[in-house]
């Protein structure tokens, strides 16, 4: 049997940001936080076990299997304070049970990060994907539409082109004739200054 291989950090399994964060117990009152890996991806918090780091540092894919996954499209992201962890994150949405989900890094510059890389991500939502869709369907309509008057406006080009090719051949052909008269004039008179004189 073979084993299918996923390319490393393909489109697929790219995500925006991962790491290692404590995340606080979601029972009420609760002050228990645990060590979880995290990985951001396209608007969702997906967290795993600790030792899962190693196997996605080995792998240099995700798990599509989490222990749990947070959307955080739309969610207000922010630092906040907790008696017991130093560098705490907050995410908030109406949409959560307790209305709230606690993490906290180990640094200030991981905090950051994190704050960072999950703002960015808050920014991923349905309805902005759906506006992002009509969006380009515009951009599209309006390059086509583009499209079709450079084709009009290079084929006009093409035929005033064409005109102006015919004009000068005629003024060409006229500026030959002209010479050509005034060199039969010039003979003429030659031969008319000859015949008087």
């Amino acid at each position: 049997m073979t084993e299918s291989h996923v390319e490393p950090f393909s489109i697929i399994t790219k995500v925006q940001i991962s790491g290692i964060l404590f995340k606080k117990s979601l029972a009420p009152h609760s002050n228990r936080w645990s060590k979880r890996f995290f990985i951001v991806k396209e608007g969702f918090l997906l967290y795993y076990s600790e030792s899962e780091k190693k196997c996605f540092d080995k792998r240099g894919y995700f798990n599509f299997h989490p222990k749990g996954v947070i959307p955080i499209g739309g969610c207000i992201v922010q630092p906040t304070s907790d008696p017991v962890q130093e560098y705490v994150i907050q995410i908030s949405s109406d949409s959560f049970l307790n209305g709230t989900v606690g993490l906290a890094a180990e640094t200030r510059f991981d905090q950051e990060r994190w704050l960072q890389g999950l703002r960015e991500a808050a920014r991923i939502t349905l309805e902005n994907s759906r506006m992002g869709e009509s969006i380009i369907r515009d951009l599209e309509t309006q390059g086509l539409q583009l499209n079709k008057e450079k084709q009009c406006c290079v084929e006009k080009l093409h035929e005033e082109t064409i005109a102006l090719r015919d004009e000068i051949d005629k003024n060409e052909v006229s500026s030959l004739y002209k010479e050509k008269l005034i060199n039969k004039m010039a003979v003429t008179l030659v031969f008319l200054c000859s015949f008087f004189v």
